[in-house]
């Protein structure tokens, strides 16, 4: 089983404060249950039942769409999981064991890449991520 920080903090995050306890419990969730690199398969379905609630994905991405950003078809990354993680300069500490597995998995997806044996964080933009309104669906 994983250890994890957990950031006391959050419960005076503005953002936090403002979700309702459904919203709380899946952001909590989501923390818990993602891999050593901040990545989850989206399953709502799973997402409910553990949580004990019944959000649309739509409602999901809408909630969380400035703290998570999609990777491809089914997989999402926490967007801050590494820097609140392993520290600021996690990028660096290419002797850890726990950030080097991380660094891989980012790897794979194409969210870091080497150059000049550096490593690059590469996340998308999440501010173009359109949620259509019910009027749009039709």
């Amino acid at each position: 089983m994983a250890k994890r920080f957990s950031d006391s903090e959050k419960w005076n995050d503005v953002w936090f404060t403002e979700l309702n306890n459904d919203q709380k419990i899946i952001w909590i969730y989501l923390l818990d249950h993602c891999d050593n690199a901040g990545i989850f398969k989206l399953n709502m379905k799973l997402i409910n039942f553990n949580c004990s609630t019944n959000i649309s994905v739509e409602e999901f991405i809408s909630i969380f769409k400035e703290r998570i950003t999609q990777i491809n078809k089914e997989s999402w990354i926490i967007n801050k999981f590494c820097y609140f993680q392993y520290g600021p300069d996690f990028l660096t500490k290419t002797t850890n064991k726990a950030v080097i597995s991380a660094i891989k998995k980012l790897e794979e997806v194409k969210l870091v890449r080497k150059f000049n044996n550096n490593y690059l964080l590469c996340i998308p933009d999440t501010s173009s991520i359109n949620i259509p309104k019910d009027k749009d669906k039709e």
